[in-house]
């Protein structure tokens, strides 16, 4: 990060992010995966890239899927819906809308 942060290339400084986080995920750290998963969202909205950020909101909502707590996916669920309304995906906008139904299914 220090070596991106540098340059100033907050392409790279998101995708490091999202790997980072990714990582993270694997190893079960949970929060340091939600922090490195919202920093990249944060930069690729920056950056006008919403496919990403809705993407990394998705990556969000999986994290807390896989902690059962539900409440916390669907509101990223939610957010990622509006990321894509805003980008004019349609198809990753019904994707996230599965998945929110799904998850909404959960709570039965």
């Amino acid at each position: 990060l220090i070596l991106t942060n540098s340059k100033n290339l907050k392409e790279s400084r998101a995708d490091t992010y999202e790997r980072l986080a990714s990582t993270s995920n694997r190893f079960k750290n949970y929060s340091r995966a939600v922090n490195s998963y919202l920093n990249a969202v944060k930069l690729y909205k920056e950056l006008g890239n919403l496919l990403k950020a809705g993407s990394n909101l998705e990556l969000i909502a999986d994290v807390y899927e896989d902690k059962k707590e539900y409440d916390k996916a669907n509101q990223y669920l939610i957010q990622s819906i509006e990321v894509y309304k805003q980008a004019g995906d349609k198809e990753q906008e019904a994707e996230s809308y599965w998945d929110l139904a799904y998850n909404l299914g959960q709570f039965q």
